[in-house]
């Protein structure tokens, strides 16, 4: 499991493939550590779309010796996809789908954010369920921040743009 880029590094510099791996970008907080403490840090990695799959133009009348052989592949019964006793082929068509949606995952258009400082939302998710608040501060969709009146004080919670509508 998750050796798709150790198999299509292994296809491409040893055995001169042109394997396909689909991956999607995305962002995660890590824990670093140093010598003044700790502080969390955005990372850009990528991971593939589908996990354990790659994707090799081949011909069936090949040989296929190597590929049982090469490090990352699934090495118990089959490297391949089958449906019965045939490999599951894909047309350049389709392979050209997945690349497009490879694409607008990797490239997303950001949509109009709804929004804006000042706004009265009402949450719609988690525990401040049905409350009304007030928009403070914008960071980005995946972090708002949010003051409601409790007990005759004003409370910052965060939320995210799924979890709130207008009032």
């Amino acid at each position: 499991p998750n050796c798709e880029m150790k198999a299509r590094d292994h296809l491409k510099d040893v055995q001169g493939f042109d394997p396909y791996v689909p991956v999607e970008q995305f962002t995660a907080l890590r824990t670093v550590h140093t010598r003044f403490g700790t502080k969390r840090v955005k990372v850009e990695s990528a991971r593939p779309i589908f996990r354990g799959y790659l994707f090799l133009p081949l011909n069936i009348a090949w040989s296929f010796g190597d590929l049982y052989r090469t490090p990352g592949l699934r090495q118990n019964w089959h490297p391949f996809l089958m449906h019965g006793l045939r490999p599951v082929v894909l047309d350049l068509i389709e392979v050209e789908k997945l690349k497009r949606i490879e694409y607008a995952l990797c490239h997303p258009t950001a949509p109009a954010f709804p929004f804006k400082v000042g706004d009265r939302v009402r949450v719609v998710e988690g525990p401040f369920e049905d409350c009304i608040a007030v928009i403070s501060k914008l960071d980005d969709a995946e972090r708002i921040t949010l003051l409601m009146d409790i007990l005759g004080g004003k409370t910052k919670f965060f939320a995210t743009a799924f979890q709130i509508v207008t009032a």
